[in-house]
């Protein structure tokens, strides 16, 4: 029974993922797709690396000013807006996070809930790396 329950998470990630980065393809310009596929081949390293806090501290910290403008047409997100929201979005919809931001969420919980968020991360970013690398194309 484990066993459906992981492929069925596992669908849910990479169907909503497909989703996001089929998005992606369609809404950014090609410099903002590149980028973003760069970020998502190294963001699961960074994550190892440094740790789930400060990896999300710095796209945090990339997204300064655009999340207010985020709505304004005119503002293109960046990468690391794209990013940031892709796991907030995604983290949300689990009903691991609430309505505080992404980053509130990581620097205020304990070593459990951190751990879960954590796996929950990397195994969704396993999806962002793959469909990014496969789907936008460097320079389409």
């Amino acid at each position: 029974m484990a066993d459906v329950k992981r492929v069925s998470r596992e669908h849910e990630r990479a169907a909503f993922v497909y989703e996001k980065i089929n998005a992606i393809k369609e809404k950014e310009n090609a410099e903002t797709r590149k980028k973003f596929r760069s970020l998502m081949r190294s963001l699961p390293l960074m994550i190892r690396t440094n740790g789930l806090g400060t990896s999300v501290a710095f796209l945090y910290s990339k997204t300064k000013g655009r999340r207010e403008q985020k709505r304004d047409e005119s503002c293109k997100q960046t990468e690391h807006t794209i990013a940031y929201d892709l796991l907030q979005e995604w983290l949300r919809s689990r009903d691991m996070i609430k309505e505080e931001s992404l980053i509130t969420i990581i620097i205020n919980q304990d070593s459990n809930t951190y751990r879960m968020l954590l796996q929950e991360t990397m195994a969704l970013l396993v999806w962002a790396k793959l469909f990014a690398e496969g789907m936008l194309d460097e320079g389409k």
